[in-house]
């Protein structure tokens, strides 16, 4: 053990000379942690286990790490954020591809495996001729600060192009529940990417057929003129919308009605008629949701990987937006400068607020925006879904059980309501709710308000108890005529760009 305790000595000096030591990193011990075992592979190369998960394969781990980081797409010169050390061996690919030129930044969320790392591997040796820095510790607030801070400085002076997150699932299963809040940025990631591999091949084909919409749609500015400083009500499709929906007929022509494509047909035959509808689905029966009349005033904002013929059929004014980082369209961000961006990723009601802050309205308020399960209810009543379970509907199977057997088929967790009460969710829920405080905390000089909602609290927004209260914030009708929108001109020289560079990925 002598040899990896020198290891661990000169890896701290390594460290504090670089700049990366903590004082947390300083009192680690010289003996591996209880929890991390040894494990020799079949190469004679060591893997290690974290709680019981294998972190590196127990036959080749350097051939493991070459697949990996080859499946990366990592280019000389990236920025790249990677979550997990582990013993380094997909480290090293990361660095011989990005090059001397490149930057990486570790997280390394275990810190038992961090110690344990220290113990067995020669940092020197992987990290002398690279740009390279290491976060790791036991606090979730430092942690934070020290990550929020090394991106800041090393990835705002560089196209989106070239960042890059690489997150080795086996560190990632290992992280402690004390960094919850740091986790949920990667889960949320690791949602999005595991859409995009179900979902890929149908979102590159819509993309292509919809691609002249999307260069004949205007910039966010074309439109600030029309909402910027008007209040508007984001309408979704939670249990709560049912105490509110007949009501809000009253506030049409007060605000600017905004929604999501499940919520649009329910509200047409509520007398609601919305002013603006997202739609990001790329599967076909999101055709469902529009009834292609001319009764489709509303403007449709949708990503250009949206259901082609959707898309194409809506009678109504109609744009695309690109979501930055998306897999489809982020190698082709730069022919889209001119073009309308959103940072939301997840839910279409994320994708919507953010689009929502950009538009300049003020105030917002939220109707039917649960991220939970009040009641154990898991839609509105008004929703198509709902309609489908009334036919079902008989003594051996009550509206109650098919929300409780939806409700209890995937991951349980449990938020708090308004009042202080715990209700259950869904993870993926819950991440969305996270991504809306985050939207909503980028904005602080803005009023969210949350309408007489039984579901998730959501941190940065006053809840309205009494639909009577918003009169006193919506007081005076809008001018709505002004909402018109005329298509960009379309460049094929772009175009022919942009064909050429799909059809070599």
């Amino acid at each position: 053990m002598l040899e990896h305790q020198m290891h661990l000595i000169s890896n701290l000096n390594f460290l504090k000379e670089r700049g990366m030591s903590n004082a947390e990193l300083i009192t680690l011990d010289t003996e591996l942690p209880d929890n991390i075992q040894i494990e020799q592979t079949r190469t004679a190369a060591l893997t290690i286990r974290c709680n019981n998960i294998l972190l590196h394969s127990a036959y080749d781990p350097v051939k493991e790490a070459q697949r990996f980081i080859e499946a990366q797409n990592l280019q000389p010169g990236d920025r790249v954020l990677l979550c997990g050390f582990g013993l380094a061996y997909h480290v090293k690919e990361v660095l011989t591809r990005i090059g001397p030129q490149g930057k990486l930044i570790i997280f390394e969320p275990n810190f038992d495996v961090m110690n344990a790392a220290l113990i067995l591997v020669d940092f020197r040796e992987i990290f002398a001729q690279h740009e390279v820095y290491l976060i790791a510790g036991r606090t979730e607030g430092h942690l934070a600060m020290r990550l929020s801070a090394l991106l800041s400085r090393h990835f705002a002076d560089v196209s989106e192009k070239k960042k890059k997150v690489v997150i080795h699932l086996p560190s990632y299963h290992c992280f402690p529940e004390h960094l919850i809040s740091i986790k949920e940025s990667f889960d949320l990631l690791l949602l999005e990417r595991k859409a995009s591999e179900v979902f890929g091949d149908l979102e590159r084909e819509n993309f292509i057929k919809n691609l002249d919409i999307t260069l004949a749609s205007p910039n966010i500015e074309k439109l600030r003129k029309v909402f910027h400083g008007k209040p508007a009500i984001l309408i979704s499709a939670g249990p709560s919308l049912d105490i509110v929906l007949g009501s809000l007929r009253e506030y049409v022509d007060k605000a600017f009605i905004f929604t999501a494509d499940t919520s649009y047909p329910f509200l047409q035959k509520a007398g609601i008629t919305p002013d603006v509808v997202f739609s990001v689905d790329p599967q076909a029966d999101t055709i469902k949701h529009f009834s292609y009349s001319e009764k489709d005033h509303a403007l449709l904002i949708a990503l250009p990987t949206m259901d082609t013929h959707s898309l194409h059929k809506y009678s109504g004014p109609k744009m695309c937006i690109i979501q930055k980082d998306n897999s489809i369209t982020k190698k082709l961000e730069q022919h889209f400068e001119n073009k309308a961006f959103t940072h939301a990723g997840g839910a279409v009601s994320c994708i919507a607020l953010d689009v929502m802050f950009q538009l300049g309205c003020e105030p917002i308020i939220f109707a039917g925006m649960d991220y939970a399960f009040p009641l154990n209810k898991y839609y509105s009543t008004n929703t198509i879904e709902m309609k489908k379970w009334y036919r079902d509907v008989n003594r051996f199977n009550t509206i109650e059980m098919m929300h409780y057997e939806v409700i209890k088929n995937n991951k349980v967790r449990y938020v708090e309501n308004n009042s202080g009460k715990r209700i259950p969710t869904h993870e993926t829920l819950y991440l969305y709710l996270r991504q809306i405080e985050e939207i909503i905390s980028r904005n602080p000089k803005r009023h969210v308000y949350n309408l007489m909602s039984q579901g998730s609290k959501i941190q940065g927004t006053d809840r309205i108890n009494n639909i009577k209260k918003l009169d006193k914030i919506l007081k005076r009708s809008l001018d709505k005529t002004t909402l018109t929108l005329r298509d960009e001109p379309v460049d094929q020289s772009v175009k022919d760009k942009i064909m050429e560079e799909v059809a070599r990925v």
